[in-house]
């Protein structure tokens, strides 16, 4: 699928099943970037490209900026699948908090966070504004996935919505760990 315009996009914010989802979709057999191409895919957003030269070799990516980008990359790749990842709101701030742990925030992340400091109540509202925006743009398409891997969904939802058969093994829950810099 990698030479199709029909791309899928994680349009969850980290620390939603992200990780998961991209495990998952290699699974099924698509080639999947969680945020390993991010350097390239941020070079492409700063000159104003949302037509991502790693799409060139993906099929799907997931992470940031991936999620406030979802506007540019329906119009860039018509005819895309989207997925927004969710999680309890509680579950994900506190997931948030520990996962920046007072350090500055990537670039990737200051996309979304509107800052390079990381402050709870901004980022909870930046969350529901985010995922409510995300609902709205894609509201009566087929092309949405919205997909609650913390709350168990998983092959049944996702299979489906790739048009790929459930697989044989279990759902993969991944625990990222994260290094920045």
């Amino acid at each position: 699928m990698a030479s199709s315009s029909r791309k899928i996009f994680g349009v969850g914010v980290h620390r939603t099943g992200t990780s998961s989802v991209a495990r998952a979709l290699s699974i099924l057999g698509f080639r999947t970037s969680h945020w390993s191409r991010h350097d390239q895919i941020m070079a492409d957003v700063r000159t104003g490209s949302y037509r991502l030269r790693a799409m060139e070799c993906l099929d799907a990516v997931l992470d940031f900026p991936i999620p406030v980008l979802y506007r540019e990359l329906d119009a860039a790749f018509p005819g895309s699948r989207f997925i927004l990842t969710v999680r309890d709101q509680r579950g994900w701030l506190a997931s948030a908090e520990e996962h920046t742990r007072g350090r500055s925030l990537l670039p990737e992340e200051v996309m979304f966070y509107g800052r390079d400091t990381f402050n709870g109540d901004e980022a909870l509202e930046r969350y529901r504004a985010l995922n409510q925006r995300v609902i709205d743009h894609f509201s009566g398409r087929p092309n949405l996935l919205v997909l609650a891997v913390s709350a168990g969904e998983g092959w049944d939802k996702l299979a489906p919505f790739c048009e790929r058969p459930v697989p044989a093994v279990p759902f993969p829950w991944v625990r990222p760990v994260f290094e920045p810099g």
